[in-house]
Parts: C-alpha cells; sequence; structure tokens
C-alpha cells in the first residue's frame, strides 16, 4: 500500500486555501500600476479601483512626427460601499480629462505604458495603466 508523505498534505491543502484572488490594498495618494482585468482597494476607504480596458489609443509614437500628441482612453470602474457604481475613462491628452471625483475622492490617470509603437496595437493584455486616488 502507498502512502503519501504526511508534510505533502498539509503544503497541498495550503495552496489550496491561498488568498491570491483578493485584490491588493493601497493607501491614499498612494501611486500603484495596474493591468486590464485587475482591481485594487482603498485602505480605509472602503473604495476599489478596477483597469477595465483602454478603449481606444491614438498616442503617436516617439519614433514618429505626429500632428498633435493623440490620445489613450483609459476604462476604469469605481466603487464604494452604498454608492453607485461608476465608469469613468481617463485620458492621457492633457485636452481631456486625466482624472475623475467618485464621492470624496478623486482618482487620477499618472501614466499609461507601454509607449506605442510603430506596427500595429498594443494588445489589451500588455497596458499599465499607474494610477493615485487622492481625497
Amino acid at each position: 500500500m502507498l502512502s503519501t508523505p504526511r508534510l505533502l498534505i498539509p503544503a497541498v491543502f495550503a495552496l489550496g486555501c491561498g488568498t491570491g484572488t483578493e485584490p491588493d490594498q493601497v493607501g491614499l495618494a498612494q501611486e500603484f500600476t495596474l493591468a486590464p482585468g485587475h482591481m485594487v482597494r482603498i485602505l480605509g476607504e472602503g473604495s476599489s479601483v478596477t483597469f477595465d480596458q483602454v478603449a481606444s489609443d491614438s498616442r503617436c509614437p516617439r519614433t514618429s512626427s505626429c500632428v498633435w500628441e493623440g490620445d489613450a482612453v483609459v476604462v476604469l470602474t469605481l466603487t464604494h460601499p452604498g454608492r453607485e457604481r461608476a465608469s469613468v475613462e481617463l485620458h492621457t491628452s492633457r485636452r481631456f480629462a486625466q482624472s475623475a471625483a467618485y464621492g470624496d475622492v478623486q482618482v487620477a490617470l499618472v501614466t499609461l505604458a507601454p509607449e506605442p509603437r510603430e506596427g500595429g496595437p498594443i494588445p489589451q493584455a500588455e497596458y499599465r495603466a499607474t494610477l493615485q486616488v487622492t481625497r
């Protein structure tokens, strides 16, 4: 009869019960970076920010000469207990909204990576939005 080593059972059990699906937490005024589909909770606020997608990206690649800088639109979902969920669009261009108010906090887009490149669009999975939540 084969037996399982005693140390293996607790290790397997611990892997199955991990909290890897819970979102990270950040404090107010702390910059944080999210990939599309990921969420972060704001410590002490009960609010959460989810990076849904980049809806459009017309930013000019550094290797090109463009008439204007272009713009990328980052779509976020904001939630807070007792408040209606909000979908907001933040822009990379200073010509448009780079931040949005939600209750008593302000969510700002700091940067969007990677920079545009020649030869085609950036796949959604490659985007990273650096954001900041302040009062």
